[in-house]
């Protein structure tokens, strides 16, 4: 069977497929269709450039100019799993931080006997006090790696509140 960017050879069936796609945004103007890949490591920024890894969106009906975002469509086969949240070599980099803050926060749930699914909930709901038991002295570096894990931002008033806020 052929494959996505190949010039069929032989007789073949519609189908349907997967496409990758990455929103980023344009360093320069580019074309519909146009051959694109990482201009800088925050692996958002593309453009022209001799290591490519997609297309600028191919049903754009105009060019993208500097600054806009758009879709890139990622190359057939260079995807290295598929759930819908797919994986590809060059976003790895992208999520370091995030692996680096669940580290993070799995180590110090652990000195408290409770998981990291445990504490991000408590995150969550920003309380940290479970039936009898009250983990106070909730460090800033928490509320820091909650953030990169969740999005969430929490207050100065809350960071300060789970400092000291256990009144057992």
């Amino acid at each position: 069977m052929n494959t996505i960017g190949q010039i069929l050879k032989e007789k073949q069936e519609k189908d349907a497929i997967h496409v990758a796609i990455a929103p980023v945004i344009a360093n320069q103007r580019l074309n519909p269709g146009e051959h694109i890949g990482f201009i800088y490591d925050d692996k958002k920024t593309v453009g022209k450039t001799a290591h490519t890894i997609g297309i600028v969106d191919p049903f754009l009906t105009s060019p993208v100019e500097m600054g806009e975002k758009f879709w890139m469509f990622l190359y057939p086969n260079t995807i290295t799993s598929l759930r819908h949240d797919w994986t590809h070599p060059e976003f790895i980099k992208e999520t370091s931080s995030e692996v680096e803050s669940k580290k993070w926060i799995t180590n110090w749930a652990a000195e408290y006997n409770l998981t990291y699914e445990e504490v991000i909930e408590f995150g969550r709901n920003q309380d940290f006090f479970l039936g009898e038991v009250c983990y106070d002295n909730i460090p800033e570096e928490f509320w820091d790696n909650f953030r990169i894990i969740t999005g969430i931002e929490v207050s100065e008033q809350t960071r300060k509140e789970t400092y000291f806020h256990c009144s057992c």
